[in-house]
């Protein structure tokens, strides 16, 4: 490599997806996969396993990480009036996050997401009102219950 400018070289990505828990017969559903950049010399292992289009289980690990960063997340997708979705997510680096979701009005009017780390014991409250078809604007506050100052984002989201 001329004057030693590696990031002239173009560097790929790997990625593969696969299937082999896919079970139409069982309402099974699955996504394996594996990324490798070669640049930053990363990798990251996914899977993700749907029963009935309503229950999720995702694990998750990465080269930097390894086991002890590995993730585990439950979601349910419920449906109901004040409940659209509850679930869990599980790591020995951040603790369980217990998060919450519920969508109000007719075409999700409003979106509301709560999130709580019990490790840290952290909250988070998104709203995300619908002001158009391809538009909703996000409040997102994150706190503790120490008194600390809470964190106050404010965004919109635009679907072209």
């Amino acid at each position: 490599i001329p004057a030693h400018k590696e990031w002239l070289v173009p560097s790929p990505e790997v990625k593969m997806i696969a299937s082999p828990l896919d079970v139409p017969k069982w309402k099974l559903k699955d996504e394996l996969e594996f990324a490798y950049d070669f640049q930053k010399s990363f990798g990251r292992l996914e899977e993700e396993i749907e029963y009935n289009k309503r229950y999720k289980v995702r694990l998750a690990t990465d080269t930097e990480k390894g086991l002890k960063g590995a993730t585990m997340g439950l979601t349910a997708k419920l449906q109901r009036p004040y409940v659209h979705s509850i679930g869990m997510n599980l790591s020995r680096a951040a603790g369980a996050t217990l998060k919450y979701e519920v969508n109000f009005g007719e075409d999700d009017l409003v979106k509301a997401k709560a999130n709580w780390k019990l490790k840290g014991n952290e909250a988070c409250l998104e709203l995300q009102p619908k002001i158009s078809e391809q538009a909703r604007l996000t409040m997102k506050a994150m706190g503790k219950p120490d008194g600390s100052k809470p964190k106050i984002l404010l965004g919109m989201k635009c679907e072209m």
